[in-house]
């Protein structure tokens, strides 16, 4: 007999460093606040549209007395991530519901990527015979990994080398439609593995996941603009990557809140580091800081 599909998830991502709504939460609520978002989200994605029903009266009630918190303690708290954005405030006022865009779309990736296994199962798919999945979606119980240490270790001794190999001009094609490095044997590089390189460099003990490349494709966008709005003109991939150098650096000057933690937060205060280091006061005089060559925007 098959196996009933799933509904919900067993489980979701919980990031180390939260976003500016979470921080917002706590300052409102302390960690009590924060305790009950984690618990409303362990509710929400275990449902099949993502979605908490709160229109009904019991439903407050039933919760308040789960989380050992009194009722109108638990409107105000959900009040309140409603006003800062953790939840959709319209679709609550509509149809009192508590979700957001972010959780509709993890449970109907979760929920495309279960459909497709269905159906390459029931098609026959070699990687799916026996009943087990293929090696690579298990989580690793059994598999030599010492390729994959080697790899790893190789890539990060050579990533200072590659760094200093990285081209300071954007390459131009010949007639017959290939860069000119390509004809002289030289490697090049997309802008987003040089800002993976630029980072491994800067920041050896850094793990770089699969996440990172979607958010330094992301960032790249970002320097490219910023770079283009100040010469008037297409940058190179060599000033976007000179550009980013000099960011980093001088974002170590600022609060550990704007600085390097991991390539998600970086490219998400994108803009407002620029801004804090472009406005910067010494906090020992109170004299502005000089402006540095970073002036991308």
């Amino acid at each position: 007999m098959a196996r009933p599909a799933k509904i919900g998830l067993e489980y979701f991502p919980l990031d180390c460093q939260m976003d500016d709504k979470v921080e917002m939460l706590e300052a409102v609520h302390d960690l009590i606040g924060f305790a009950l978002y984690i618990k409303l989200l362990q509710e929400i994605y275990q449902t099949q549209d993502g979605e908490l029903d709160m229109s009904l009266v019991f439903r407050w009630k039933t919760l308040g007395k789960k989380y050992g918190i009194p009722e109108e303690n638990l409107r105000t708290m959900i009040g309140t991530m409603l006003e800062i954005g953790l939840f959709d405030k319209s679709t609550f006022e509509q149809r009192q519901v508590l979700t957001s865009n972010g959780i509709k779309s993890r449970l109907t990736e979760v929920a495309n990527r279960r459909k497709k296994d269905r159906i390459r199962k029931a098609e026959g798919d070699s990687e799916f015979s026996g009943g087990k999945p293929p090696e690579k979606y298990t989580k690793g119980k059994g598999k030599d990994i010492s390729n994959d240490i080697s790899k790893k270790e190789k890539e990060s001794n050579n990533s200072s080398a590659a760094v200093a190999a990285l081209p300071s001009k954007s390459t131009s094609k010949n007639a017959e439609g290939k860069n000119d490095d390509e004809e002289s044997g030289e490697k090049t590089y997309t802008l987003t593995h040089q800002i993976k390189l630029v980072i491994e460099e800067k920041f050896p003990d850094y793990y770089w996941d699969a996440k990172d490349g979607a958010h330094a494709k992301k960032l790249g966008v970002k320097l490219r603009a910023a770079v283009k709005k100040r010469f008037n003109r297409d940058p190179t991939d060599g000033e976007c990557i000179d550009a980013l150098k000099r960011l980093l650096t001088e974002s170590t000057r600022l609060p550990p809140f704007y600085q390097f933690r991991d390539m998600a937060n970086f490219n998400e205060k994108f803009n407002q580091i620029i801004t804090q280091i472009k406005s910067a006061v010494s906090p020992s005089n109170g004299t502005q800081i000089k402006r540095s060559k970073l002036e991308i925007t």
